[in-house]
C-alpha cells in the first residue's frame, strides 16, 4: 500500500539532518507526472519567531513510498531548504517563502 510520510517543517543549523517523521498511510492513484498537495500542523511558536525575524531556514521534508509498474516497492525522500531572510507577508495576512528561493537542503534526498 502507498505511504507518505507527513511532512515536517522546522529550522535547523545548516549542520543537522532532517530525521524521519511518522508514517500515514494513504491509497491514492496518481498519474504519470502528477502531483499531491499534503500539509502537516503548523509551526512550533519559537520556530515562528525565527520566521517572522528572518533568521535560519525552513526546512521541508518527507518520504513517499508507491508500488510501480511491476509491483515493486520504491520510495523517494525529500528535504527542500527555505532561507526565511526571503519570507514575504506578515503575521494578519500570513508568511510564505516563495519556491524560486527552495533548494534541495545537502541531506535528506534519496530514492530507490
Amino acid at each position: 500500500m502507498p505511504k507518505c510520510w507527513a511532512f515536517a517543517r522546522t529550522r535547523f543549523p545548516t549542520n543537522e539532518v532532517p530525521t524521519d517523521v511518522d508514517t500515514e498511510s494513504f491509497k491514492q492513484t496518481i498519474p504519470i507526472q502528477g502531483k499531491v498537495q499534503v500539509g502537516s500542523e503548523g509551526l512550533a511558536p519559537d520556530d515562528l519567531l525565527q520566521v517572522e525575524n528572518r533568521k535560519g531556514y525552513l526546512l521541508v521534508w518527507g518520504k513517499a513510498t508507491y508500488l510501480d509498474g511491476f509491483d515493486t516497492t520504491r520510495f523517494v525522500k525529500f528535504c527542500h531548504r527555505y532561507p526565511c531572510a526571503r519570507r514575504t507577508g506578515d503575521r494578519a495576512s500570513g508568511y510564505s517563502i516563495g519556491t524560486e528561493h527552495a533548494r534541495y537542503h545537502r541531506h535528506g534526498n534519496d530514492q530507490d
